[in-house]
Order: structure tokens, then C-alpha cells, then sequence
């Protein structure tokens, strides 16, 4: 069966974009030649398909038109700067990694549906580098001169394969390349002049300058060489400068004598004394170019720069003259240079106290410069290495006007010169056409001493240079490797534990060491001797103390000779008291040691590194003891075994939006028989972060412990236990999703050693509080006062409440009068009453009374605040209490007068009418006078100075009871006489206590003894501390003796 094929060759032509379209299509794709007039052969350059329903070609991305034949140009590529300059050294392969972008920074997602969007780079021809996708490479290493390439590179999208031909689809990008060697790194570090012109990125508006040179073979020249430069000046227009006038880029060079200008580009190109000016007179778009020579002057020197200057001056659209920055040429070349050659007469290694002949061979270019040569060994830091027979001899057409003799140094103040220097000043060269005659040589001897810190098969180094002016031309370090027969010894230190890796306070150390002859050792070693230095440990045997931290190991032998194996021993030693935790330490072993000649051979240093150990610490919960304020308690207990550690605690609650837990009463709950030096007295400190009245932190400073008993096992005379509780707040009971944790940790010196978290909200019984709603309100008409309460539940409140009681505290000048009767409520006490059932959702409270008031029992006519309070106490059915507390204040007044204000039968037991409370921490005296001051002023007063100066407490303390032992929280009384109160030292405010909290907590930590009543008339006298007090009929008097007298500080009121 035979398949015919059919060519269809097509060719398309666009005027706008000059682009040639050949496309081939087979037979087959042709045998349908109609598709409702859309002809398939029509369809050109990868057209989707041929719509039958529309009758037109669907073209691929970038095509458009009819037949799909108008390429659409919209991923034109584009360089972001037009130079890019590159120095590599000879061994690199990769040059550069090319980077085209789209101009307008759109992106094809799927380069297979809009092949035109990939970018293609294509590069100039040149021997030495190809392309690798986007990479240029280096073709032939080996080959390269050192030279400096001009390379350039077009990036394009159209597609290659298409055989099309592209005009003004493209980006180019100018690559200048430099080649260097690494010996030659010094050379250009030191010597050439790095001129880039990327210094000046272009400013829209400005022009841009550049300046490359033809190069072949070098980029070394001579006086009277020729160097042509290509020249070109670019545009870079702006939005609102469009073209310039009056163009003129002026050239010049210090080093080079400019010669045939090619104006090219330009209109013109003149002479100006030593530079040439290229000029044009209008200029809008694109890049000029231009050529010039310079021949290489006479006055330059070995080494110099080569390069032009270039600056351009023109005037703006509006006639203003501006001015280009500087340019330079690149990249740079350079003057010719000395060509040094280094030759050493003897080859392989030296032997001590031997010496080697070395030549020094300068052949000098036909250049005048002046010329140093210098020869050191002082290269390390020790010199063994000396120079003498220096000898110096010229060509036959150099002269120089310095001096023929060498300059010699000795570092180490001796006749043995470790450094020689010749200046030749001025050296001038006539032409000859023998280099020999070209040539300064310059020959010396090198001498091997001995030194501490040379060894056998050592490497050290010699170096030499030459420098004109300031300019080092060239410089070589010369290897040497010494032979030296002596002794080289090595150590070998270990430690043998028995217990543990761990050291503890009197473990004792078990620790071997071992001396022997390396396999470069050739002679016997001499006047060993080992020395050691250590911390936290003293010496048990095997060892002479120099002090607390050095000692010398007595050894089996002092002399190692080179059949010996080694020299080999142990000794013993034990941690001191001051082992602390977590402490790396070491033992450091030094080794001295002297040849046959007795010099002191470089000392051995070895060194074992210990570590300490720590505190055992178990951090968990007590069993949780449920109370109404949802209390757990915590556990820290640490065994301390053969350490001195400090105990520095720090219990933290992981912080929320909200307060949730609260620390409260850390304390020391026991310390073992075996453990000195705790702070049993220590209180903590506690910080709010979130909320005043929660404690998210605190800290507890016990001091620093000592445990050296040697008994270590796990039992509480080792052991240091203390205790601390958390108190979770309502959001934390009704929030179960919450993320909390009460972390503890422990610091010694400032770092802390151990750290651990535990859970807190899962071990808080999630049991729900009711949410009741309190109104309470008084009138006071004068004479009648008129007291309503109202409770009901809120909206959110999910649980009923039981045992709901109320009680009413009323100023002991009023007396109680009437009130309404109501179903389930029953007065239990005098104002106290209580809610007979649970109260449910649908349950309201509604309670109200009158009181009239008793003038008589007023001891004062005038205005002053009436205050009027209730509690509301409730549990929840999980048997959870809570208690609330409403107020209410008016201002009254009254006319009446009485001397002492009656003391309620129903005040609280600690309540007095006067007396004194002395603060022994602050030396601070308290002073209340409750039956005696009305309730508009002050009760009590405290003084810092011993009563010579008085400061009023809160217009709402009745009388001052003491400070509270553990929290140092003030405690006192209500002026009604039956609301115990605290003083929050955070809050600074008074909050009311409960009489159970009371009871519970606060009673049995108050010193009661710091407290005296002053009742009656009759004289009192106190001693308190160091001071007397006294109180009587009249007043409270103060002195500091018995010898002294009574000085009045407070005069009662009659």
C-alpha cells in the first residue's frame, strides 16, 4: 500500500513586524479541506483547531488574526541593566547566569500553551565561551590568556524552530569579563583600580558614558603602545525630558596621548589641548558611537592605570546645561611590570644550623620608576631564620642613583638579621636589544637556627618583594621545610568515673595520664615534667600542691628515650564543698619537656571536661482539696544530694486574655535534717500581670542550700519540700476548653536548671456558679431611713442557688423600726435573714425595712457620709459558697452632741474604741480612736517618724488589728464594727473578708502582742520594741527611755 504526502508550503509576510511564516502540513491533515468555509490549511502556527460552528481558526497564546498568522508581541524579554561586568579567576567554569524578564511583567503559568514566552539567549561568537541554556561557560580552560572578553548576549521569545526572521524582538546586554590567575590575586587586590560603571545606574533624563578597549592577547602595556577604545553614550529618556541639545563628551587620560578620533555616531569629534571633544547637536533616543587611540606616555610608571575619562555636558529641552557624572573606562589596563624570578639553590628539606643559597633575577622594563627590594623571614611569630651574604649586580644599561649596599634588621636585638632591604632609588633603563643587559640580580644566604617552636618536618616561610613608591609590584612567600632531629612527645588524659558521669560534692576522681614519643620523634625527651591545673578539686595522692588550683604529678621518670614506650601513672583526687549544679568544668594536663641540647620543647596541653551535677526535683499535685474558691495545691520537692545550689523559685501561670488562676500562699513546708543554710523565714513575692486580684507569678528566695552528708538516698532528711495553691476564678470554671498550665521552675546564679509544667484547669472541678442580680437602694428623709434589696437570677445564670441569706449592717445610730413580711424568708438574727427553699429561676427576692434615727448616739453636729452595707451569702448545689457585698452612701446631717459614741453588742470581738499597733518591719505606730470620731472622719492614723507626724488611713477603718505574718497585708475593722477588712497591696484598696476567711486564714497569723488597747481613763504604759508608750485621760504620749520624758503625740478628743 503506498501513502502519498502532499506539501503545502505557505508563505505569509507582515509589513509591521517583518516576520517570514513557512508552515508544512501533511495530506491527512488536509483531506477535509471545508469546514463550513474554515479552510484547516489556513490555520497556521499551532492553532488549536479549526471551529467548525464560528469559521475561524482559535489561535494559541501570542497569535491573533484570521488565520492565526500576526504574531502578538507580549512577552517581550528585556535585560535590566544594558552592562553587566564579571571578574572570575581562571579555575571558575560558570561566567554568569543570564536574567531576561518580561518588560511588562506578565507571566505565562503554562509555558507548553505559549511557547513565544519562553526566553532564548543567543551569544556572540568568541573561542573561549559558549552558552548552556542561560548560562555562559567557559569553553577551554587551559587556554585562557589573561585577558579581559566583551562579550554580548540578545534575549528573545519568538520561537527559533519557526525559521523567522526577527527585527526589534530583542534585548541586548554588554558582558565585560576579566580573567585573573589566584597567584596573581595579591597583584590585582593590591594594584588595580576597580572602576565599574554600574556606580551610576542610569536616571531617566541623564546621560550614560562608556569607554572598552580593543584587547588581543594582554592587557599589560609599554611606553609607545597603542590601545583603541570603543566609545558610546546612551540616553535615557524620561517623562518629561524627551531629547537633549548640544551634546559634547569630552575625553582624556592621564596616562595615555589621545590620537584618531572616529566620530562615528557622533557629528563631529575635536581636539581640545589634551582631550578630544565628541559632539552632537541633537540627541532623543538610542546610543552613539565613537572611536580613539591613546599611545601609552613615557611618564607612566610599572603598573599603571590605564584609563579614559569621559564626561558629557548638555542643555535640556528648556536650554539649561547639565553635566554628565565621570566615567571610566573598563575595564582597566595597565602599565608593564618588573618580571621577578626566584631561584633557590638547594631543593628539598633544610637541616638545622645548615644555610641555602638563593638568586634573585629582576628583568626591568624600559620604564624610569624607583625600586625597593626587601627580604624577610620575620613572617611568624618567632624568627629562626636569619639573612647574610647579601650581594647585589646590574646589567649593563641600568643605573640607579640609590644605594648598592642592603640595610640589615634583627628583631631580636642580635647580630643574626632576620630582614634586609635595598633602596635603589631612581632606576632608569636605556633600550638594548639583550634582555640580560635588563636584569638586577640579587643573591643571599639563608640561615636555619634552632628555635622552641620548630619540629621535625615543619613548614615556614621566607618572603620577599618589591615595591615602587607606595605600589608593591610583587611579592612570594618561599616554603621551607625543616629536618631536625629531637624529641616529640604527645599525652594522653582520662578520667575513670565509678557512679556516675556527674561530679558531686567529695567524689572521688580516679584519673590516668600517659606520655609517649610521636612517630616524627627522633631523640630522647629530657626534664619532663607535668603540672596541672584544676577547679573544685583537691589532691588525695599522686600529687604535689603548688596552690588551691595547681599541682604537680610525681612521676615514675623524668628522661623519655625513643625505645621507651612511654612514661605512665595515675592519681587520685576529690570535689570540694563549693560543687554547685550544672557547672562544666575542667582538669587541664601540661606537659614541659626539653631536647638533648636543652631547649625547651612546645608544651603539650590536654584537658578533660567535667560536669556537675544537679538537684533531683518532683513537681506534681497534692490530692485537689475542693473549696468554694476552687483550691489545688501543688508540690515541689527537691533532693538535694552532695551540692550547693541556690533555691530560687519561680511558679508561673500561663497567661490568658482574662484572669483565670491566681497563685496564693507559697510556702516552705520542710527542709531535711542533712541540709544547711535554707532561709526557713523567706516570704515570696507575687506579681499581677493580668488582673490586681489575681497573681499569675511569684517568686520565693530560700537562699543558698549545702548538703555534703554522704548518704544519698532518697529520704526526707535530704529533702526540701514546699507547697503552693491556685484559686480558679469563674471564667476558668465555665471555660473548659482553656489551655492552662502552672509552671515551677528553679535557678542557681542567675541560670535556671530546671523547669516543668502541669496542667492546671483539668484538675478544677467544673462545677457552675449562680449568677444573681443584687439592687439595693435607701432614703433617708432626716429622721427615717428607708433600706430595699431585690435578687434575681440573670438571663445567664444556668444554675439555681441554696441557702440564700442576707444581711443588713446599719451605723449603731439608727434603730430598726418596721419591714415587710414575705413568704419563705425568715429572720435568723437581728437584720440577718434567709431564703427557706432553693431559689430557682423564676424566684425574686423583694425585701425592704425602715430604721429611725437615735440623735442621741451622734457625737457631732454636722454633715458626714452614711453608709449602709449588705452581704448576700449562696451556695451552688455542689456545695460551693460565694458571698457578695452591696453598699450604699449619703451625706447627712445631724445636730445633736455626744462625747462617746455607744459600741454596738453585736460588733466584732476584735473591735476596741482606742488602742496602738506598732509595725516592727517598716517602725511604723498606729493610733484608732473608733468610739470616739464620727464616721465622716478619720479613725485611725499611722506615723513613720514616732508620732511626730500623723497620716490619716482610709475615713472607713474603724480600728487597725496587724499585719498578716505570711502575705504582709494590713488587716483591720470596719468603723460599723462588723466587717473584718484587708488592705490589697496591689489593688491599694481595702476589700472586705468574710468572717470565715477570717477565722481561717487570717486570725491565727496576727501578732497579737504588737497590739494594745488603751480602755478608760486609768494610765497605760507599753514598751513595744525599743520605744514607750503610754496612754491616759488625755492623750498618747511617747519616749525612748525611762530616763526620758513623756512627749504628748496625740490629744484625745474631750
Amino acid at each position: 500500500m503506498k501513502i502519498f504526502f502532499k506539501l503545502i508550503v505557505v508563505i505569509l509576510w507582515s509589513d509591521s513586524l517583518n516576520i517570514q511564516v513557512t508552515t508544512i502540513r501533511t495530506s491527512e491533515e488536509c483531506k477535509d479541506q471545508s469546514c463550513n468555509g474554515c479552510l484547516k490549511t489556513t490555520c497556521l502556527n499551532d492553532t488549536l483547531r479549526c471551529d467548525n460552528i464560528l469559521s475561524k481558526c482559535v489561535c494559541k497564546n501570542c497569535w491573533r488574526g484570521k488565520h492565526c498568522d500576526v504574531y502578538e508581541n507580549l512577552y517581550l524579554p528585556h535585560f535590566k541593566t544594558p552592562n553587566q561586568y564579571v571578574s572570575i579567576k581562571r579555575a571558575e567554569k560558570v561566567v554568569l547566569q543570564l536574567n531576561a524578564v518580561d518588560r511588562d511583567s506578565k507571566k505565562c503559568e503554562d509555558i507548553k500553551k505559549c511557547r513565544c514566552a519562553q526566553v532564548v539567549y543567543k551569544l556572540s561568537e568568541n573561542p573561549f565561551f559558549s552558552l548552556l541554556d542561560d548560562k555562559i561557560i567557559v569553553k577551554d580552560i587551559s587556554s585562557f590568556p589573561l585577558l579581559t572578553y566583551y562579550l554580548e548576549v540578545v534575549a528573545f521569545n519568538f520561537p527559533r524552530f519557526r525559521n523567522h526572521t526577527i527585527n526589534s524582538l530583542s534585548s541586548k546586554q554588554r558582558i565585560f569579563i576579566s580573567v585573573v590567575d589566584e597567584v596573581d590575586q595579591i597583584k590585582q587586590t593590591r594594584l588595580r583600580r576597580s572602576t565599574n560603571n554600574e556606580n551610576h545606574a542610569p536616571v531617566a533624563g541623564s546621560i550614560s558614558l562608556a569607554a572598552v578597549p580593543y584587547l588581543s592577547s594582554t592587557y599589560y602595556f609599554n611606553i609607545g603602545d597603542l590601545i583603541t577604545f570603543r566609545l558610546s553614550a546612551t540616553f535615557n529618556a524620561s517623562y518629561n525630558i524627551s531629547n537633549i541639545n548640544n551634546l559634547r563628551v569630552s575625553v582624556s587620560s592621564q596616562w595615555l596621548e589621545l590620537q584618531d578620533p572616529v566620530a562615528l555616531s557622533f557629528t563631529s569629534a575635536d581636539k581640545d589641548k589634551d582631550s578630544y571633544i565628541f559632539s552632537l547637536q541633537y540627541f532623543s533616543s538610542g546610543t552613539l558611537y565613537g572611536n580613539i587611540t591613546g599611545r601609552v606616555k613615557e611618564s607612566i610608571e610599572p603598573l599603571s592605570s590605564l584609563f579614559l575619562n569621559l564626561n558629557a555636558l548638555y542643555n535640556n529641552p528648556d536650554g539649561k546645561l547639565l553635566s554628565s557624572p565621570v566615567y571610566e573606562s573598563h575595564p582597566v589596563v595597565y602599565g608593564v611590570f618588573p618580571f621577578v624570578n626566584l631561584i633557590r639553590n638547594q631543593s628539598g628539606i633544610i637541616k638545622v644550623y645548615s644555610g641555602v643559597q638563593f638568586n634573585m633575577n629582576i628583568l626591568v622594563p624600559l620604564l624610569n620608576f624607583t625600586l625597593l627590594a626587601e627580604i624577610t623571614t620575620n613572617i611568624e611569630d618567632f624568627v629562626f631564620m636569619s639573612v647574610s651574604n647579601v650581594k647585589l649586580s646590574t646589567g649593563l644599561n641600568i643605573r640607579y642613583n640609590g644605594s648598592s649596599s642592603f640595610d640589615f634588621y634583627s628583631s631580636q636585638g642580635d647580630l643574626k638579621y632576620d630582614r634586609a632591604s635595598l633602596d635603589l632609588g631612581l632606576i632608569t633603563v636605556s633600550r638594548s636589544s639583550s634582555a640580560i643587559d635588563r636584569i638586577i640580580n640579587i643573591s643571599f644566604l639563608l640561615n636555619v637556627d634552632d628555635h622552641l617552636n620548630i619540629v621535625n618536618g615543619s613548614t615556614h616561610f621566607l618572603g620577599i618583594g618589591i615595591q615602587t613608591g607606595a605600589n608593591v609590584l610583587w611579592v612570594e612567600q618561599q616554603s621551607i621545610q625543616i629536618f631536625k632531629v629531637e624529641p616529640v612527645l604527645n599525652a594522653q588524659l582520662k578520667v575513670n568515673f565509678t557512679n556516675s558521669t556527674y561530679v558531686y560534692i567529695n567524689d572521688v576522681l580516679n584519673i590516668s595520664y600517659e606520655i609517649f614519643h610521636t612517630l616524627s620523634s627522633l631523640s630522647t625527651a629530657h626534664d619532663i615534667k607535668v603540672t596541672l591545673l584544676v577547679q573544685h578539686l583537691s589532691a588525695v595522692s599522686g600529687l604535689v600542691k603548688q596552690n588551691e588550683t595547681c599541682y604537680t604529678v610525681l612521676l615514675s621518670s623524668t628522661i623519655l628515650s625513643i625505645v621507651d614506650s612511654s612514661v605512665a601513672g595515675s592519681f587520685l583526687m576529690k570535689a570540694t564543698s563549693d560543687i554547685t549544679p550544672m557547672v562544666n568544668f575542667s582538669i587541664s594536663m601540661i606537659v614541659n619537656y626539653k631536647n638533648a641540647g636543652g631547649m625547651q620543647k612546645p608544651k603539650i596541653i590536654k584537658f578533660i571536661n567535667l560536669f556537675t551535677g544537679s538537684p533531683l526535683i518532683h513537681y506534681d499535685y497534692l490530692s485537689p482539696k475542693v473549696t468554694s474558691s476552687y483550691l489545688c495545691t501543688f508540690v515541689v520537692v527537691v533532693l538535694l544530694n552532695k551540692l550547693k545550689s541556690d533555691l530560687f523559685f519561680k511558679f508561673e501561670i500561663s497567661k490568658t486574655n482574662f484572669p483565670v488562676l491566681s497563685i496564693h500562699n507559697v510556702r516552705l513546708e520542710s527542709v531535711g535534717s542533712n541540709i544547711m543554710g535554707v532561709n526557713k523565714n523567706a516570704t515570696p513575692t507575687y506579681i499581677s500581670n493580668v488582673n490586681k486580684l489575681f497573681f499569675d507569678v511569684a517568686f520565693f528566695d530560700l537562699g543558698t542550700a549545702l548538703n555534703t552528708n554522704e548518704k544519698t538516698d532518697n529520704v526526707p532528711d535530704n529533702q526540701i519540700v514546699i507547697k503552693f495553691d491556685t484559686i480558679a476564678s469563674e471564667q476558668l470554671i465555665s471555660s473548659n476548653d482553656i489551655e492552662l498550665w502552672v509552671t515551677a521552675s528553679m535557678r542557681h546564679n542567675a541560670i535556671e536548671i530546671w523547669n516543668q509544667k502541669l496542667p492546671a484547669n483539668k484538675y478544677v472541678i467544673k462545677s457552675l456558679k449562680p449568677h444573681l442580680k443584687v439592687s439595693f437602694k435607701a432614703l433617708f428623709d432626716g429622721s427615717t431611713l428607708n433600706v430595699s434589696l431585690g435578687i434575681r437570677h440573670l438571663n445567664d445564670s444556668t444554675q439555681s442557688a441554696q441557702n440564700v441569706t442576707f444581711e443588713y449592717f446599719l451605723p449603731p445610730f439608727f434603730i430598726f423600726d418596721a419591714e415587710n413580711q414575705l413568704s419563705y424568708i425568715q429572720r435568723t438574727n437581728f437584720l440577718k435573714y434567709k431564703f427557706m427553699k432553693a431559689f430557682t429561676f423564676s424566684d425574686t427576692i423583694i425585701h425592704s425595712f425602715n430604721a429611725k434615727l437615735d440623735g442621741l448616739k451622734i457625737s457631732s453636729s454636722e454633715y458626714f457620709d452614711l453608709q449602709i452595707s449588705v452581704k448576700i451569702t449562696f451556695l451552688n448545689s455542689a456545695g460551693q459558697k460565694w458571698s457578695q457585698f452591696k453598699t450604699y452612701q449619703q451625706k447627712i446631717f445631724v445636730g445633736h452632741y455626744q462625747g462617746l459614741i455607744p459600741k454596738d453588742d453585736r460588733s466584732l470581738s476584735e473591735s476596741y474604741g482606742r488602742g496602738i499597733y506598732w509595725d516592727a518591719s517598716n517602725s511604723h505606730i498606729y493610733v484608732c480612736m473608733n468610739d470616739h470620731v464620727v464616721s465622716s472622719k478619720p479613725a485611725c492614723y499611722f506615723s513613720k517618724n514616732k508620732g511626730e507626724k500623723w497620716i490619716a488611713l482610709d475615713i472607713t477603718i474603724g480600728c487597725v488589728l496587724g499585719h498578716h505574718n505570711s502575705t504582709n497585708e494590713l488587716c483591720a475593722i470596719h468603723r460599723n464594727q462588723k466587717t473584718y477588712l484587708k488592705f490589697h497591696k496591689m489593688h491599694e484598696k481595702w476589700l472586705a473578708l468574710t468572717n470565715e476567711d477570717f477565722n481561717e486564714n487570717v486570725a491565727r497569723n496576727l501578732n497579737k502582742s504588737l497590739l494594745k488597747k488603751i480602755n478608760g481613763n486609768v494610765e497605760q504604759v507599753y514598751i513595744i520594741g525599743e520605744n514607750h508608750w503610754m496612754g491616759n485621760v488625755d492623750g498618747l504620749y511617747f519616749r525612748n527611755s525611762v530616763n526620758d520624758s513623756w512627749v504628748q503625740r496625740v490629744k484625745w478628743k474631750k
